[in-house]
């Protein structure tokens, strides 16, 4: 009788402490901390004079190591404007990402640049440093200059923002009168 009622213990204790499964939603934190926004036009102005405009299919940001990352990832366009907001420079890419803190723009896949006097400027990756206000890139780039449809071949420059002041580090070439669709 004894063993019985001992058994008997065992047995209510085992079934009373045991926990069903529960299905439980697991966030990773990573995530948790990301702001992610979809088909975004961001306008900046300065004293109610519209300065540049943004334009995304996707924006995610988030801060890494306490500094703070936009992230394009489905492409970007960006215009500024004068005060009449005439487009001074258009600037577009399949990815972009900002890292506010280094005040850089990092752009990649297909971008281009485009200015007021219509020179395009293409190539597959291109940095901004806001604060040395400084345009670069190390990979090769194709710069169509509008007014004579010159095209100069290249790797590598470094330009100032408004390409006054523009230096090619490989010259690969150049085309006179090309027309450019």
């Amino acid at each position: 009788m004894m063993v019985r009622l001992i058994t008997w213990c065992i047995l209510i204790l085992f079934v009373a402490c045991h926990t069903p499964e529960v299905d439980i939603e697991c966030y990773d934190p990573a995530e948790l901390e990301k702001e992610v926004a979809y088909d975004i036009e961001m306008i900046y102005s300065d004293s109610a004079i519209v300065q540049f405009k943004v334009e995304s299919p996707r924006l995610e940001k988030y801060y890494l190591d306490g500094v703070q990352v936009e992230e394009f990832l489905d492409g970007f366009l960006i215009e500024y404007f004068d005060r009449d907001l005439n487009v001074i420079f258009s600037l577009s890419s399949k990815y972009a990402k900002r890292i506010s803190a280094q005040g850089l723009l990092v752009l990649r896949d297909s971008v281009t640049y485009i200015n007021d006097k219509d020179d395009i400027l293409e190539t597959n990756a291109l940095t901004i440093d806001e604060e040395s206000n400084s345009i670069t890139t190390n990979k090769f780039f194709r710069l169509v200059q509008s007014a004579s449809q010159d095209t100069i071949f290249g790797r590598g420059f470094e330009a100032n923002s408004d390409f006054t002041s523009f230096r090619v580090n490989k010259y690969i070439g150049k085309r006179r009168g090309v027309q450019v669709d």
